[in-house]
């Protein structure tokens, strides 16, 4: 596979790798440890690549269009999703906005001929991981051995992307409103300090380019009389709201959006666009079967996992048979079990627990793909170590606009999701 056929030099890509972490670190930015830290990006097909995007975006395409047709009982009934939220909040128009699809980064395993596609991380809760993207590129972008230059940069395009929605011609700064339910805002914070500077990392990015941020709670926005979102305290107009953390705090409080939270109930606040709108909360793990029928096959192919909700007349089977099978939240939170992976009494709780209070999903265990990447634990020495690893295709308009790799030591039933030993973050480079 390409992505195990080209590769610098470990032992001058070590040598930079000292001074450059020592030049971030010097910002006051924390990395990730040396054992997590990639060597060189992992190279992927660009045809491969492109046609997954394109093969995602027209399934997508196909679901929201006949999503949109649906009323909150029927989406209630197909998804388990919280009926109240869903009559609340804007779902047909929305699903068919513009800023509700233009903007993807899912999970799943890459092989030669397909993608397994085991995750829908839609267009929210994207600056942390998409900031840090940024660090790997400026790395990268020192070794002149890489053909690095025709790769896009993940957060570049995000930026492009984001001055798509902006006026051409403008005769002030822009501000970007960057929306975070307080409490989730609160948490990241609380969370190692290295999730906070990718944070403000990604504003200083925005910075750079000449648009100004300026962080949002769900209370802190009103419509003006020029008829766009305004920030309350400033009374300085948005020109564009983006979503920094996944926001399905929202889901919890369905009947405040009779009142309070009334401003972010479809695609816009006022006139401004919101990217993407609560209604993407209805597209996730739980959507994977539904938007499964949607997939049409080609030469390299999109495939998703037979995924369903885990019903008491199956649980027999899930204990007996749990090597096969991966339990997954639906749509709140992350609390992933892999069967082969898990103790049988532990294995036996989890299952009880999610089909007696809802919120999972159950889906065919797949086995990630493996490839051989230098590491090293110490800055020092480098150790060639056989790797699963995920990728994380960041896809705009129907275009490949970058990637991310997570890749830890070998493991039948990986998690990636809180970080497992020793994992690391790279890039995805197109040849």
């Amino acid at each position: 596979m390409v992505h195990r056929a080209i590769a610098s030099d470990p032992e001058s890509a070590l040598q930079r790798a000292r001074g450059f972490r020592q030049q971030v670190q010097a910002r006051g930015i924390d990395l990730m440890p040396w054992e997590g830290w990639p060597l060189r990006p992992f190279f992927f097909p660009r045809a491969s690549l492109q046609a997954l995007a394109v093969q995602l975006t027209s399934a997508l395409d196909a679901w929201r269009e006949k999503a949109s047709r649906a009323t909150p009982e029927e989406l209630s009934q197909r998804l388990g999703l919280n009926l109240e939220f869903l009559r609340r909040i804007e779902t047909g128009p929305s699903f068919l906005a513009p800023e509700f699809a233009s903007y993807l980064r899912p999970d799943g395993f890459f092989f030669s001929d397909h993608y397994d596609l085991v995750e829908l991380n839609f267009a929210n809760g994207l600056i942390v991981s998409n900031a840090y993207t940024e660090i790997l590129a400026d790395f990268h972008a020192q070794d002149p051995t890489l053909p690095w230059a025709e790769s896009p940069r993940p957060f570049q395009a995000y930026l492009d992307h984001i001055e798509s929605y902006l006026p051409r011609e403008r005769e002030e700064k822009p501000l970007i409103g960057l929306l975070s339910f307080q409490e989730e805002y609160d948490t990241i914070h609380s969370w190692e300090k290295r999730v906070a500077d990718m944070v403000l990392l990604g504003r200083d990015l925005f910075h750079q380019r000449g648009l100004d941020t300026v962080v949002l709670h769900e209370r802190d926005v009103e419509v003006g009389p020029s008829g766009k979102a305004v920030v309350k305290e400033t009374g300085r107009a948005l020109d564009l709201i983006v979503q920094i953390t996944i926001n399905t705090s929202f889901m919890d409080r369905p009947e405040l959006f009779e009142n309070e939270f009334a401003l972010w109930k479809g695609s816009r606040v006022g006139s401004t666009p919101l990217l993407s709108p609560l209604s993407g909360l209805c597209l996730d793990k739980g959507t994977l079967p539904w938007l499964a029928e949607h997939l049409t096959p080609t030469e390299f192919r999109i495939a998703i996992p037979s995924t369903h909700i885990p019903t008491p007349e199956r649980e027999v089977e899930y204990r007996l048979r749990r090597e096969e099978w991966v339990l997954k939240r639906s749509f709140d939170g992350k609390d992933t079990h892999a069967g082969c992976s898990t103790p049988g009494r532990q294995w036996n709780k989890v299952v009880a627990r999610a089909i007696a209070n809802g919120g999972y999903v159950m889906q065919r265990y797949r086995p990630m793909p493996t490839t051989v990447v230098p590491v090293t634990p110490d800055g020092e020495s480098i150790h060639w170590l056989e790797v699963s690893f995920e990728l994380s295709p960041f896809i705009i308009d129907g275009r490949f606009a970058g990637g991310a790799v997570r890749y830890a030591p070998k493991a039948r039933g990986l998690v990636m999701s809180p970080p497992p030993p020793g994992m690391g973050f790279a890039l995805a480079a197109a040849v």
